[in-house]
C-alpha cells in the first residue's frame, strides 16, 4: 500500500470512529448564548431560598453482610414546588459518568408528619416528591461492594464512603449545610473522615 492510500485509509478510519462516538453516545449540539449579553446561569442563581437549614442524613449498616447501607435524609423549610433529588453521575477527579443512581432502591418518602408522599421518577438519576408541607424524609437503600475513590464499599468489616456515591441531593437547596449522623454497628469501628465533629456524640447500636 502506498502512502497516498494509507493516509486515506486513515482518514476513513477516523471519520468512522467519530461517526460511532456521536452515535453510540447521542451526542447532541450545544446551544451557546447568542450575544456576550446573555449570561449563563451560575449555582448561585439556582438557589431557590437563602435558608441555612440543615440537610440532615443518617446512614446505617444494618444489612452490611449484603453491602447494603440504609441512607435517612431529611429536608426541612422547603418551597412549594416538587423537591428533586438526584444522585450524582460523576465524581471528582473522575472524567467519566458514572450512574451512582444505579446502586440505589427502595427510596421511600413522608413528610413532616409522617405522610407517606408519592415519588416519581423523572430520569434515571432523579426523584420527584410533591405534596409535601414543608418537609421531605427520604430513606432509601444503596448497594455498595467497591471500595475505592469513585464508588463505595460495605461489608462486615468497614464502610468506605464516597460522597457523591453515596448521598442524594436535593436541586436548589445544594448551599444549605449538612449534617450526617454514622450509625456505628460494631464497636471496633471508627469514624475518618474530614468533616467537622459536632456536638452529638457517636451513635452505635449493637
Amino acid at each position: 500500500m502506498n502512502r497516498n492510500a494509507r493516509i486515506a485509509l486513515e482518514i476513513i478510519v477516523v471519520i468512522a470512529a467519530i461517526l460511532w462516538f456521536r452515535y453510540d453516545y447521542r451526542m447532541e449540539p450545544v446551544a451557546l448564548p447568542e450575544s456576550n449579553n446573555q449570561a449563563v446561569p451560575t449555582p448561585q442563581q439556582t438557589r431557590l431560598d437563602d435558608s441555612t437549614t440543615p440537610v440532615k442524613y443518617d446512614i446505617s449498616f444494618e444489612n452490611r453482610a449484603h453491602h447494603e447501607a440504609l441512607v435517612t435524609v431529611t429536608f426541612s423549610d422547603l418551597q412549594p414546588q416538587p423537591l428533586e433529588l438526584r444522585m450524582s453521575r460523576t465524581s471528582p477527579g473522575r472524567y467519566a459518568l458514572h450512574e451512582f443512581a444505579k446502586n440505589v432502591y427502595d427510596v421511600r418518602a413522608v413528610n413532616g408528619k409522617g405522610q407517606q408522599l408519592q415519588i416519581s421518577r423523572a430520569n434515571p438519576h432523579q426523584w420527584n416528591v410533591a405534596g409535601h408541607d414543608g418537609t421531605v424524609t427520604v430513606t432509601y437503600t444503596i448497594f455498595g461492594d467497591r471500595a475505592g475513590g469513585t464508588y463505595m464499599g460495605v461489608d462486615n468489616s468497614h464502610a468506605h464512603l464516597n460522597i457523591p456515591a453515596t448521598f442524594m441531593w436535593a436541586r436548589g437547596y445544594h448551599h444549605r449545610p449538612v449534617e450526617i449522623r454514622f450509625r456505628i454497628p460494631d464497636k471496633k469501628w471508627t469514624i475518618a473522615t474530614q468533616l467537622a465533629p459536632t456536638s452529638h456524640k457517636e451513635s452505635k447500636s449493637e
